[in-house]
């Protein structure tokens, strides 16, 4: 199990649909992922496809993000492989009440950092809508650099290679 020094992350089970639901209708969480709500039947899916597809993987997969002096779930975070074995994409969305304590930074640091360590992974990216500030201002917290491309949602992308991983101090 991936934790830090206040939080700990947990794959997604069934019976997490509520939380997947209150979080993706956060009309403040999907600003920038352009889709106003989600169903609870979607959320059943989506659920259901990430058990199948990651099954118990600790480092790819989609996790909760468990907040350890409340145990109390506070958003989620990705590191998601496709097609190309040498690199994973991060993503992730907090409720807004957890934004700006320096949640995400810390989880996606140990994230990130188990993935370079424990894997053949090389390179980690991330795509952001230009005007999400915020994430961009994340993103160049965990030392990502703007990647010259356009993603594939018409997003900005970053990158966190394992050059930059072994240049900065741990």
């Amino acid at each position: 199990m991936i934790s830090s020094k206040r939080l700990f992350l947990k794959p997604f089970k069934y019976d997490d649909n509520e939380f997947l639901y209150k979080l993706n209708n956060n009309r403040k969480v999907n600003k920038y992922l352009g889709t106003n709500s989600v169903s609870m039947e979607s959320c059943n899916s989506l659920i259901n496809k990430w058990i199948k597809k990651y099954r118990n993987d600790y480092i790819f997969n989609v996790h909760k993000v468990i907040l350890k002096a409340k145990e109390e779930s506070i958003g989620f975070i990705c590191l998601k492989k496709d097609s190309n074995d040498n690199e994973a994409e991060l993503g992730y969305n907090f409720i807004p009440k957890y934004w700006g304590y320096g949640y995400c930074t810390e989880i996606a640091t140990e994230l990130i950092k188990n993935s370079f360590e424990e894997t053949q992974i090389e390179r980690v990216f991330a795509e952001i809508h230009p005007e999400n500030t915020r994430s961009i201002r994340l993103i160049k917290r965990l030392n990502f650099k703007e990647d010259n491309k356009c993603g594939n949602n018409s997003g900005k992308l970053y990158y966190f290679d394992k050059n930059i991983y072994h240049s900065i101090d741990k």
